[in-house]
């Protein structure tokens, strides 16, 4: 369970790091740009980062998936004790 979530965490912070790069591609040639204005030619980024961005929120919605069922399991495991608690 924590080898999996470990796991899905590192995946997380590797994909912030490849949006990071990414956007300092953009900013950089935003800056390299007359006018700041990105053009079509360099829509590739905009592109790389929709797909890093789509990495992150799956990455995201798996840990919210996880955590929700550590969450129940643990809430399962709490009622258990208090029942054998009270007998």
């Amino acid at each position: 369970m924590f080898e999996d979530h470990s796991g899905r965490l590192r995946a997380a912070l590797q994909s912030a790091a490849r949006v990071r790069q990414v956007c300092m591609r953009v900013f950089d040639a935003l800056e390299g740009s007359k006018d700041g204005v990105l053009s079509l030619g360099e829509n590739h980024y905009s592109a790389e980062i929709a797909a890093a961005n789509r990495s992150l929120q799956a990455t995201l919605n798996d840990t919210r998936a996880v955590l929700a069922l550590e969450r129940k399991a643990r809430e399962c495991l709490e009622a258990k004790l208090r029942k054998q608690e009270q007998e």
